[in-house]
């Protein structure tokens, strides 16, 4: 535990200010290190008493990367510790420190993942993270209001500020598989026998025809597409350009499809395996806002019992959006049928008369593609 008479492990009291609005940020009661002391830490007792008690945490390294992968996890991208620093435009970012001393003042530096800031850290990064600071920074330079990965770019300019394009991790993972290192396991494998939450790269039908994209609508809304639902509704992320032409289920076969050119079939099933332990489903979420998880997590993040989802409201609309026929199975495990929460969340009651959806605690899968690399050698030692 830490020492009562030190607050804030390696920090000076008048920065506390910085750090509450930082911990504001962070979901849940993670582990984290927002005040650059030698491993991460948490509070044991409410951080704004007057003497919090703290912790640190026992977390091991990676078993053999020295950096950081170059994508993200989250919309906002504030764990973002990568290299990138051009913006989407490829204008070339400034150093995030200067002899401007309106950036000592104003920029939150407990809210940068870096171990260590000096003059040359370029990266593209999310500081302005919070109504609070984003307000702050605004007051001196025309930054975004967007929650995301950003640069200041030239001085003295009507726009000093670029935004970044950084992949979400499990893009730069297809990219991989498409360059033929798909990783064994999840998510290359079922999880349920419908695999409706099938995320996998597999774009080949059983019988080796390959398949066609799925944003082209080759053959328009198949009779099993509901009638009262968009084509695009029935794809998670409400987007079918984003599951390019990777096998899918999203109405109810009986398993993974895709259409194919064969105008004589139209569509047919595709050849993926189940996951070793199909019925110990993977406890994770695979992409930033989970909408593909089939776990059996049915507790909020405060504790409270997750009620079915026949209850909900939400099953005429956003019935394809489950990873499984959830109108017959009618369970209370946490989903995100919606996509625009981001996170699974569940149904728990009425609060007021107000139908009440709270979030659950799921963490992201393991990135085994980057572990896998590792053991062939690259980035090892």
């Amino acid at each position: 535990m830490g020492n009562p008479q030190n607050r804030w492990p390696n920090s000076r009291l008048q920065d506390r200010q910085d750090i509450l609005k930082y911990i504001s940020m962070q979901d849940l009661n993670y582990c984290r290190n927002p005040t650059s002391a030698e491993q991460p830490w948490c509070f044991v007792s409410r951080p704004w008493d007057l003497i919090p008690e703290w912790e640190f945490c026992d977390i091991p390294f990676c078993s053999c990367r020295k950096e950081s992968p170059e994508c993200r996890l989250t919309l906002e991208g504030r764990e973002y510790a990568g290299m990138k620093n051009v913006d989407g435009e490829g204008r070339r970012c400034q150093p995030w420190l200067t002899s401007d001393p309106k950036r000592f003042h104003r920029l939150n530096f407990f809210a940068f993942p870096d171990q260590l800031m000096d003059y040359s850290n370029n990266y593209c990064r999310n500081p302005g993270s919070g109504e609070t600071t984003l307000n702050a920074l605004q007051e001196f330079w025309a930054i975004p209001d967007k929650d995301d990965l950003w640069c200041f770019i030239k001085e003295k300019t009507s726009q000093t500020w670029g935004l970044c394009k950084v992949p979400f991790c499990y893009e730069l993972y297809e990219r991989s598989a498409l360059e033929g290192k798909p990783t064994e396991g999840y998510p290359e494998c079922l999880q349920t026998e419908m695999g409706k939450e099938y995320v996998g790269t597999t774009r080949k039908t059983r019988s080796g025809n390959p398949c066609l994209r799925w944003d082209t609508q080759p053959f328009g809304k198949l009779e099993d597409f509901d009638p009262n639902l968009t084509y695009d509704d029935h794809f998670r992320f409400g987007n079918p350009a984003s599951h390019q032409d990777f096998c899918r289920n999203p109405t109810l076969k009986e398993k993974p499809w895709c259409f194919v050119s064969d105008l004589e079939k139209i569509w047919d099933y595709c050849d993926i395996p189940r996951c070793p332990d199909l019925h110990n489903k993977t406890e994770c979420k695979w992409t930033h806002n989970g909408e593909e998880y089939a776990g059996t997590l049915n507790v909020t993040v405060s504790g409270r019992l997750c009620l079915p989802w026949n209850d909900s409201g939400l099953l005429d609309k956003f019935w394809p959006k489950f990873p499984e026929d959830v109108t017959s199975e009618n369970h209370n495990f946490c989903r995100n049928p919606t996509g625009k929460k981001d996170l699974p969340y569940c149904f728990v009651g009425f609060d007021n008369d107000e139908k009440t959806f709270e979030g659950c605690d799921i963490p992201f899968c393991p990135l085994h593609y980057l572990h896998e690399r590792c053991l062939l050698g690259n980035g090892s030692n």
